[in-house]
Formats: C-alpha cells, sequence, structure tokens
C-alpha cells in the first residue's frame, strides 16, 4: 500500500493506492484533503461497479441487512475509475466548497492550516 500526495494551489490530497494498482484502475480508495487555511476531510472513494462489488459481498456476509443498503460518511461515488478522475472530482469538490458538505472533518489528523 502507497500513500500518494498530490499538491495544487488550493489544497493537497493523499489518498492510498494498492502497490499493485494502476493508476488509470483506482476505483476504491480512502484519501484526505486538506483545504490550506481551512482543515482537512476525508472521504472514501467508490466506483458504481465498485460499489456494486461491495453490495454483492454484503448479501452474502449479510452486513447492512443483507445488502439492501451501503451506508458511510463521506461517501464520494465516481463514474470511472482512475486517479485523474479522483483528483478532478476533488478539486471541483473544493472550488465549489461542498467539501465541509459531502467530506468528513478530520479533528486533530494531519495539518490543519498549510499555507
Amino acid at each position: 500500500m502507497t500513500m500518494l500526495t498530490i499538491r495544487e494551489p488550493a489544497f493537497e490530497f493523499t489518498l492510498v493506492v494498492e502497490d499493485e494498482e494502476r493508476p488509470e484502475d483506482v476505483c476504491d480508495t480512502d484519501g484526505w484533503v486538506t483545504v490550506f487555511g481551512k482543515g482537512t476531510w476525508g472521504a472514501t472513494f467508490l466506483t458504481v461497479d465498485q460499489l456494486q462489488v461491495r453490495w454483492a459481498v454484503e448479501i452474502v456476509s449479510g452486513e447492512s441487512a443483507a445488502g439492501r443498503y451501503f451506508a458511510t460518511p463521506g461517501l464520494v461515488i465516481l463514474r470511472e475509475p482512475g486517479i485523474d478522475n479522483i483528483v478532478a472530482s476533488v478539486r471541483d469538490i473544493v472550488e465549489t466548497e461542498l467539501y465541509p458538505l459531502v467530506l468528513v472533518k478530520q479533528i486533530g489528523v494531519g495539518v490543519e492550516d498549510l499555507s
């Protein structure tokens, strides 16, 4: 597992990438967005296809009422896989200032006020 950090003018984004995973195939990962001067937020990034995989597992395991629902705080559902797509999504969430609404505020984790 590797932590990959991307720095842009308004934010820094760190995500988890499996060592054998190609950048264009990343479809299920956790990430943390530090918006400079505002704090850090976390999210799970899933493609629609990967969400279907998770539901199939939960049907068998009995979790989430046997896959009747999927719930996780800070979920960002993606149409297509790939690090470029994930970063573009984060960029839009930051630029439109939706991050306090869709991501989970991280308290005491990471750098709170990068400048």
